[in-house]
């Protein structure tokens, strides 16, 4: 008994040590396998430094298993696995750059005992730092870009500012006149500059305000401008003064019915002559050009100066530009050409009136022969012979025909004015002449028993003067027949060297002066018309006067005490 209690004592003992040696034995560490070349294992890092082994057929690296004791069988291999850094296997790689201490002499992976094949250990995956945005180009400022240099608008010098010029009625008549009844007084001066060959004195009502206001060009500090005055009944207002290119004013007249006057300008630039239409702004503070027309023309007729006149002379409603002077082609210079405003704003041509020679002086337009068709009546001057007046009227719509051809006896043939002048219900013109030796011929037309017939005439003498302006036609004392001031300068022996201006009153077969006035300065009376400029019923007599050298000079505003 007791021997068979000693041999279990000894059994227990013996499988105790052997399960702890069993044990121990399972816990130990798996021994590194080292890699070597020719053992018919392709290890990693092999593939360059032992190409036998890693050669197609060749057998992939053999797992490493702990030897298991004695009467153990091997644990089957799994599958084969490259030799990475955790699969417990130390390769040449990973002993040289000991990278891989857990397979080159560290503690064994978990699990890696008891004959099973190592788990395969998943390197952490890496994740790649996000990308950073390709840094933007420096940004690069340009040079500055210089402009080409511009070159500055031209300068329009700027409406004057304005002016009033007071106006009083005149009590006594002014110095130089007759003193009778029929004397004038100054009711006001207003400046003026332009000798007075350069431009008419004209009316119109550029505002379109139902009044009538006194038009003129002044030259001013160099510049041409044009001005009008307005009279408000104590004074005359100046409501523009603007810049302007033309050499003088040929017309004025509402030429597109719109109730406000247009002026028609004439200029020259070499061999074409010019004419535009200009209306004001309705601020009064700018030209508009309307129309235009460039004609050309021929050295010899350098000297015409452009007459105008706006009428409605065919009866269709609308008014008519017609220009004295206008030279046309080799068929001869025009005595008159009739234009009518294109609604495009040119000129469109209705009619020419042509003379073979001769130069047309300041026309005018009036219904002489009663039959309602206004007559155009022609001054027209000749080089050899006496000058003849030549009148046209309508036939119709666009339409024209020479209708008389009278003789004169001078050579030079100067101007036309119309007016009642023996009775208000009459409508007669009168003709004024030179010839040599300053000879002047007046003569009174009217159309009597279905012709043209001189109704009366006068001859004097005086000085020399330029083609221009030298009658007027106008009531001046309200006695409803016109009166005819003369300019023809002159002497008589009561004021020698000075100017002279009688005014005649008409009768059938008689010419008789009524009033004369001398101008008392060292101006030269020029261009001059009459218009009832303050609405009395009685005309003014408004007259340009400035040196004939030129200089400053004034517009004089006559009218009876």
């Amino acid at each position: 008994m007791k021997i068979k209690i000693g041999l279990f004592v000894i059994l227990f003992v013996v499988t105790a040590i052997g399960s702890y040696l069993v044990v121990r034995t399972l816990q130990a560490p798996t021994p590194a396998r080292v890699m070597l070349c020719g053992n018919q294992i392709c290890d990693a890092g092999e593939e360059t430094s032992c190409p036998a082994d890693c050669e197609v057929g060749a057998s992939p690296p053999a797992p490493v298993t702990s030897m298991p004791p004695s009467g153990v069988p091997p644990p089957k291999t799994g599958p084969v696995a490259r030799a990475s850094c955790g699969d417990n296997v130390c390769t040449e790689s990973e002993k040289a750059a000991k990278s891989c201490p857990q397979d080159c002499g560290g503690a064994a992976a978990p699990g890696g005992g008891g004959g099973k094949e190592p788990p395969t250990v998943t390197p952490p995956s890496i994740t790649p730092p996000p990308a950073q945005p390709s840094p933007a180009p420096p940004v690069t400022t340009p040079p500055p870009v210089t402009p080409p240099p511009v070159a500055p608008p031209p300068i329009t010098p700027p409406p004057s500012a304005p002016l009033t010029v007071p106006a009083t009625q005149p009590t006594s008549c002014a110095p130089g006149s007759s003193a009778n009844s029929n004397c004038l007084g100054v009711l006001a001066t207003l400046p003026a500059s332009l000798p007075w060959t350069d431009s008419e004195i004209l009316v119109g009502d550029v505002n379109g305000n139902g009044s009538r206001e006194i038009l003129m060009v002044r030259l001013v500090g160099g510049s041409r401008m044009v001005e009008a005055w307005e009279y408000t009944g104590t004074s005359f207002n100046r409501l523009f003064s603007l810049p302007f290119g033309a050499y003088g004013l040929a017309a004025a007249g509402d030429l597109d019915n719109d109730g406000k006057t247009e002026l028609i300008a004439g200029d020259r630039s070499g061999s074409t002559i010019n004419y535009k239409c200009y209306s004001v702004s309705g601020n009064l503070g700018s030209l508009i050009e309307d129309c235009s027309i460039t004609l050309k023309e021929t050295s010899s007729l350098a000297s015409i100066r452009p007459f105008g006149r706006i009428h409605d002379i065919d009866g269709d409603g609308t008014r008519e530009l017609v220009l004295a002077g206008i030279p046309t082609s080799s068929q001869g210079t025009s005595g008159a050409t009739v234009f009518s405003l294109a609604s495009q704003g040119n000129l469109s041509q209705e009619y020419n009136y042509l003379i073979t020679n001769g130069n047309v002086g300041s026309f005018n337009i009036i219904d002489a022969n009663g039959n309602g068709k206004p007559e155009v009546i022609l001054p027209i001057s000749q080089d050899a012979g006496n000058g003849t007046v030549n009148i046209f009227e309508a036939t119709g719509i666009n339409s024209y025909q020479s209708i008389a051809t009278l003789p004169f006896p001078n050579p030079e043939v100067y101007q036309v004015v119309v007016g009642s002048f023996t009775a208000a219900s009459e409508k007669q013109f009168i003709v004024i002449g030179k010839s040599p030796g300053n000879s002047y011929t007046i003569r009174v037309f009217d159309y009597v028993s279905g012709s043209y017939q001189i109704i009366a005439e006068t001859g004097l003498s005086g000085r020399a003067v330029p083609v221009g302006a030298l009658l007027a036609a106008g009531d001046l004392n309200g006695d409803n027949r016109d009166e005819a001031p003369n300019l023809v300068l002159v002497e008589e022996d009561c004021c020698p060297g000075q100017d002279h201006m009688p005014t005649y009153r008409i009768d059938p077969g008689s010419i008789d002066k009524i009033w004369d006035f001398h101008s008392l300065t060292t101006l030269s009376a020029g261009p001059h018309l009459m218009f009832d400029i303050d609405g009395d019923g009685i005309d003014e007599l408004i007259q340009k006067r400035t040196p004939l050298s030129g200089g400053v000079g004034e517009v004089v505003i006559l009218t009876r005490p």
